[in-house]
């Protein structure tokens, strides 16, 4: 008999052998008297005790973590996932010939897959694929642009400088400035009636001043 498992067992104790079947309630943590087996995982050969069925055979062919990984997953959503800024993974397998491009979880964005297969060729770390438009959900070949590091943060510097002098033209096209009470200030044109009733109680107040 083992009643420990092959983690919590104690010195002296007997390492259980593939096909030995005992009662669940002399394995730590079980609670069920159901027959279990000492059986091996088919993915990864980790071995461990398994709950028999009916019939005599383990109802589970893998063990917790090889039977939760992609496709037995319960929220696997077919291989992709929307990360930060809309940016697309997509899950690869290990026999792509880009796999050395994956993540520790097996993904790689999706705009560098493509860049990768129209070149034919996996993408070292010093290169960059660029969206022209700006929309990294928008992973067509015409609209990515491979380059360095350099001549990306050089790229991004100009399109935010470029971005900044829109915002403030738009800002000046949208606004009025005037003179008030020496100094100036500036007031958005949706203000417009708003300012001409603070000027007209502004001078109406000034005369009224004058006349006492």
């Amino acid at each position: 008999m083992f009643p420990f498992e092959y983690n919590k067992r104690k010195k002296g104790d007997k390492m259980p052998k593939l096909g030995d079947i005992i009662r669940g309630n002399k394995i730590i943590g079980y609670k069920d008297y159901g027959k279990c087996i000492w059986s091996a995982c088919s993915v990864c050969g980790k071995e461990r005790w398994v709950k028999l069925d009916k019939n005599g055979k383990p109802i589970h062919k893998k063990c917790g973590s090889c039977g939760k990984k992609g496709k037995n997953n319960p929220h696997w959503k077919g291989g992709k996932y929307a990360g930060k800024e809309r940016c697309i993974w997509v899950r690869v397998e290990s026999t792509s010939p880009f796999f050395k491009m994956r993540n520790c979880q097996n993904y790689i964005e999706k705009h560098r897959l493509v860049m990768a297969e129209y070149l034919g060729r996996c993408l070292t770390s010093e290169e960059i694929v660029h969206h022209i438009n700006g929309i990294k959900s928008d992973n067509r070949i015409e609209n990515l642009m491979l380059m360095s590091v350099s001549e990306h943060n050089g790229l991004t510097q100009r399109e935010r400088k470029r971005k900044k002098e829109a915002r403030n033209k738009e800002k000046q096209e949208n606004s009025i400035t005037i003179n008030r009470k020496g100094y100036q200030a500036r007031y958005y044109k949706n203000n417009i009636e708003k300012l001409k009733k603070y000027k007209e109680l502004w001078y109406t107040n000034k005369h009224k001043k004058e006349k006492t």
